[in-house]
């Protein structure tokens, strides 16, 4: 049984990801917050409790993983770490807006850079998940939003497009050293949202509307299958069409 790092597991999404996974592998769930599970009925599932902005510390931590497990095989990124952003793009201060552009964009860089360091001399396949989302791919429909207390701020479009940009990069970086890297964009999750926007959402959609946490599974497991090899730099969206 091969072991994954997952980094950010202790989210909404991330946990789903571990728990479907834990069937097959050995998951090591690093996060800062203890996930809202029994670990006791998760045994595959490890948690390490590390804040992902000390890139110093997670490479420590990679060491001693490399020490203690022979079998790492895939790191996945589905860190989202929020600050308090504002709707009104021209009431924006400098100073929140960069330190969120940079916290989000560092972490996922620092995250792939120390993974591949440590574990790229290893003789066998190694493989990176960075979870982007579809609105590193198209601009928010604002219309969707309309007359509700949601929005999309323009900082996580922008750090969600830099992530498929940065995978590309590396894949094509590191060619020819059997590192496979590819993003994963999620469309949108329901989590009991307001109910005018699920409905103007599901009316984007081809089939099903809004997903749920365990439909992008397949998608995971795509990306992890070592007969897709050749599937490298590139970004899998799964949506139901959201963004056609």
């Amino acid at each position: 049984m091969r072991t994954i790092i997952i980094c950010g597991g202790s989210g909404f999404l991330g946990l789903e990801v571990c728990k479907s996974l834990s069937n097959k592998y050995k998951i090591l769930l690093v996060d800062l917050k203890k996930p809202k599970i029994n670990l006791y009925e998760y045994k595959n599932i490890k948690f390490i409790k590390l804040n992902l902005k000390n890139s110093d510390k997670f490479e420590k931590f990679l060491v001693n993983v490399k020490k203690k497990y022979q079998d790492i095989y895939c790191l996945i990124n589905l860190i989202y770490p929020k600050f308090k952003t504002e709707k009104n793009i021209l009431s924006i201060k400098k100073n929140s807006f960069s330190k969120s552009l940079n916290t989000h964009i560092l972490i996922y860089f620092t995250n792939c850079q120390k993974f591949i360091k440590i574990f790229s001399k290893a003789k066998r396949q190694i493989r990176i998940i960075n979870f982007s989302s579809i609105y590193g791919k198209i601009i928010p429909k604002f219309e969707i939003y309309k007359n509700t207390k949601m929005y999309v701020p323009l900082d996580y479009c922008i750090s969600k497009n830099s992530i498929i940009t940065m995978t590309k990069y590396l894949a094509k970086y590191f060619k020819r050293k059997n590192i496979i890297i590819n993003a994963l964009s999620p469309g949108g999750i329901f989590d009991y949202q307001d109910k005018k926007f699920l409905k103007r959402y599901n009316e984007n959609c081809l089939n099903k509307g809004m997903l749920d946490a365990k439909d992008i599974i397949s998608g995971v497991n795509f990306l992890l299958d070592e007969k897709n090899s050749y599937y490298n730099g590139q970004n899998l969206v799964i949506d139901d069409g959201f963004i056609l």
